[in-house]
């Protein structure tokens, strides 16, 4: 029982910590907002397309091999105690 609450929070901690690499471009697409501070709809326009195109496709892979590594990290199976 004790061994399953550990891999339970275990897989938790690494589908939070995955979470937060996979977001990595969105970071810096704020970063990048904030630090430009555009003023106006064509300002925020421009500032938009402009992440998107460099940071949406690298936010897509990021986010398909996220699924993916999810898949495999939850659907693994723990360590059981087997008799020999």
């Amino acid at each position: 029982m004790a061994l399953t609450v550990m891999f339970v929070v275990i897989k938790l901690f690494l589908t939070v910590f995955s979470l937060a690499i996979a977001l990595i471009p969105f970071w810096l697409y704020m970063l990048i907002r904030y630090l430009l501070g555009p003023i106006g709809f064509w300002e925020n326009f421009i500032t938009f397309l402009f992440c998107i195109l460099i940071f949406g496709l690298f936010q897509f892979i990021l986010g398909f091999l996220w699924i993916h590594f999810l898949c495999f990290i939850w659907s693994a199976p723990e360590l059981q105690n087997r008799k020999k």
